[in-house]
């Protein structure tokens, strides 16, 4: 897949964890996108209501709203923001509850560099 489409995108990541923030961090610089981090679900829904992102990473296990609660509310803002679901919790029921709540597609942590990528490029085009 052509990563270059994610140069200048607009990203959110929701992650509460600054090191996982970090990893995301390191793995799309070289494509150079424009990136937003907050650290819980009710930042998030504030900053998809201020900005356009062209996709959001959204962490599952959130302080005071988790992601996919975040994720039902932005929905229902603009259904046409595409949100991959990013956890640590890797269970197949894990990824039906994502998919259930609005999210377009689900990655686990720890994740790999192409998987990510992979993702985010099929979902901005």
């Amino acid at each position: 897949m052509e990563a270059s489409i994610i140069e200048g995108k607009e990203i959110l990541v929701v992650e509460d964890e600054p090191s996982n923030y970090d990893l995301i961090s390191v793995f799309l610089k070289r494509y150079n996108p424009n990136l937003s981090w907050v650290q819980d679900g009710k930042d998030a829904v504030e900053a998809c209501k201020s900005k356009h992102f062209h996709v959001v990473l959204m962490d599952i296990q959130l302080p005071h709203m988790n992601g996919l609660d975040a994720t039902k509310v932005i929905k229902e803002m603009d259904n046409q923001i595409p949100i991959i679901a990013q956890t640590a919790y890797a269970m197949s029921q894990d990824r039906q509850k994502a998919i259930n709540a609005g999210c377009d597609d689900y990655i686990a942590k720890p994740m790999k560099r192409k998987d990510l990528v992979d993702l985010i490029v099929k979902h901005i085009r």
